[in-house]
């Protein structure tokens, strides 16, 4: 694979919108790029002054329409959403906790 040059990354992140274009061509290739895109967030606005002015306020997820967010669990009821979590001091933890997570990852190594 060929090594860029600074100038390649700054065309390409230019081109691609991690940095805004500086020229017409970056605008260009960028517009065509992302012709026909929609947003997943069209009808959507964020009040900066709001945010700024300590003005915001968290809206309830009953305003939110579900179907227009994508967040990889709408499938899933809120009880069937499982998160986890990495402990960084065993010593810390409590014997049953130790044994649940010995459970889990033995029964982990029996399903591959």
């Amino acid at each position: 694979m060929k090594d860029f040059t600074n100038k390649e990354w700054d065309v390409m992140l230019c081109s691609t919108g991690y940095l805004p274009p500086r020229n017409d061509e970056e605008l260009m290739f960028f517009n065509q790029m992302y012709e026909g895109y929609t947003p997943r967030i069209a009808n959507r606005h964020v009040d900066v002054d709001a945010i700024i002015n300590g003005k915001c306020k968290m809206v309830p997820s009953s305003f939110i329409d579900p179907e227009s967010l994508e967040d990889g669990h709408n499938n899933e009821t809120e009880d069937e959403i499982h998160y986890s979590m990495a402990a960084r001091n065993y010593s810390h933890l409590p014997k049953n906790i130790l044994d649940k997570m010995k459970e889990q990852h033995n029964a982990t190594k029996d399903e591959v």
